[in-house]
């Protein structure tokens, strides 16, 4: 009676803990500076290509609510650029470049229905003079229910300064399906 019972025991733990693993909580964290919501993807740090990128800002609230693709080479704009992308936040510091050897490429999706919806610059690399630029726009998989709520997806990163043109290429996914 007591090895049955053992096994039962052991039996529902190894239930209990597969279906434990099997679920994906959603994780609440800041996503981008004075900014609290659902969390972005990873920020990517690095390149496969050589040209490193380093992150400055992440997120699904920006001022900026129409959709447009930014390379920023000086100080001014960089500034103007900041202060109309946290319009409507308190007080957030504009990170620190350095235009003498680096520039700023920045995605902002505008303004979408519901949440669901990221941007993400993946990658940079140098071809034939000009600077490539891969990004991935998420979108939420048709018939799934979101949040009924305005985002404004964003990404704005730092690269090495060029002098070259720089084109964005850009591939939209759909979300996978949570579990």
């Amino acid at each position: 009676m007591w090895i049955k019972r053992r096994g039962l025991v052991v039996a529902a733990g190894a239930v209990l803990a597969f279906v434990l693993c099997a679920c994906s909580p959603i994780e609440i964290s800041r996503s981008g500076p004075g900014e609290a919501g659902v969390s972005p993807p990873p920020a990517p740090r690095g390149s496969l290509h050589g040209v490193p990128i380093t992150t400055l800002d992440i997120g699904v609230r920006s001022g900026i609510s129409t959709p447009r693709q930014v390379v920023v080479r000086d100080e001014v704009a960089w500034e103007d650029l900041w202060a109309e992308h946290t319009t409507g936040r308190a007080s957030v510091p504009v990170p620190n470049v350095d235009f003498g050897s680096q520039m700023v490429l920045a995605v902002f999706l505008g303004e979408k229905p519901s949440s669901g919806y990221a941007v993400t610059i993946l990658d940079a690399a140098e071809r034939d003079g000009n600077l490539v630029v891969d990004v991935e726009v998420s979108v939420p998989p048709a018939g799934m229910s979101e949040l009924t709520i305005l985002t404004y997806p964003y990404h704005m990163v730092m690269v090495p300064q060029t002098e070259g043109r720089v084109e964005f290429a850009t591939t939209e996914t759909t979300r996978p399906r949570a579990r």
